[in-house]
């Protein structure tokens, strides 16, 4: 039988989670920092003969004693199995199954963390679909990494980093309220979809819950600037968030460089830079966050409906997202 465990009880949590080295969106802190209203975090673990499983997810009330189950951007899952045994894991994907019925959850959609350590099994039992491609940084070798810019890129880093004033520091709620206001301008000048709109309680919030997990590099040139947020936990870090402002050539790649080289300062031996808003090669997010990493993989989702006509209704009341066309029932 599984266990569900709160994210308000921070003892059962961490106990739980033991020494996983888990991704940095799977911090406790963090999926209480994105948990909205009617939304409780939970880690899900699930144990058998040889076999464990930890998944980390936002339970959601939808109304009529239904629930959803989504993972706060990456949530695992983690599978620790003693042999390469495709029953066991498919066992374990059971046990989660049978967790979340007992929850009354009408569906679950999951994004696989790259870092999973069964990414084969967890594949074929969770039945994960690649969508995208997502870059990852090693922040191991930053001469290396410098080395394998182009040189354009370069450049204009230099460039911005002579003529600006480069900031590095924890994420506290002063910095939560200028970078709100300056990613709030930033997405309106991109048009960005509902999804990215995050207001300023989302980043007040993120700086109490999570903030000593989160890093703010900026960039300040007399025309302009950029910030990018940066999540963090032992070894991982993702790049989290960044918006530009005024006329600042060059200042999002140096605040990208800047979190680079100042992680890598503090042990972190890799990041997840994400992927574009496509896949496509002229997609110019993709190309921004491509140039800094040295691989990218396929982003593998999984999407279960125990109830499509619950779900149905809920996403009709506008409580519930639309599901992938490859949600599987479960």
């Amino acid at each position: 039988m599984a266990e569900i465990v709160a994210a308000a009880d921070a003892g059962r949590w961490e106990a739980v989670a033991g020494d996983r080295m888990l991704d940095p969106h799977c911090l406790r802190e963090f999926a209480i920092a994105q948990a909205g209203e009617g939304t409780t975090p939970v880690l899900v673990r699930a144990a058998g003969k040889g076999w464990s499983v930890l998944e980390v997810l936002e339970i959601t009330e939808v109304g009529g004693g239904h629930r959803t189950a989504r993972a706060p951007l990456y949530g695992g899952p983690w599978l620790k199995i003693a042999t390469d045994d495709a029953d066991m894991a498919r066992r374990a994907r059971r046990e989660i199954d049978a967790a979340l019925r007992d929850l009354s959850v009408i569906s679950e959609v999951t994004v696989h963390s790259p870092w999973l350590p069964e990414p084969d099994l967890v594949r074929q039992a969770w039945q994960g679909q690649a969508t995208r491609s997502v870059c990852l940084a090693s922040l191991s070798h930053p001469d290396q990494a410098w080395a394998a810019l182009p040189p354009g890129r370069r450049t204009e880093i230099r460039h911005a980093c002579r003529e600006g004033i480069a900031r590095w520091r924890c994420f506290d709620e002063e910095q939560a309220v200028h970078f709100a206001a300056v990613y709030r301008s930033a997405m309106d000048r991109l048009r960005a979809s509902q999804r990215w709109r995050l207001d300023r309680p989302y980043f007040e919030k993120l700086s109490r819950e999570a903030g000593r997990f989160v890093h703010l590099a900026a960039i300040e040139l007399p025309t302009g600037g950029a910030a990018a947020l940066f999540l963090h936990n032992g070894r991982r870090a993702a790049y989290l968030f960044a918006a530009r402002w005024g006329q600042a050539g060059g200042a999002a790649a140096a605040a990208l460089w800047t979190g680079i080289v100042e992680l890598g300062r503090m042990g972190i031996e890799e990041m997840l830079l994400g992927g574009g808003t496509t896949d496509t090669v002229d997609d110019s997010l993709l190309r921004f966050k491509s140039a800094f990493a040295d691989r990218r993989i396929p982003l593998l989702v999984s999407a279960r409906v125990f109830d499509r006509e619950a779900h149905s209704w809920a996403a009709a009341m506008g409580r519930a997202r639309p599901l992938p066309a490859f949600a599987l029932d479960a």
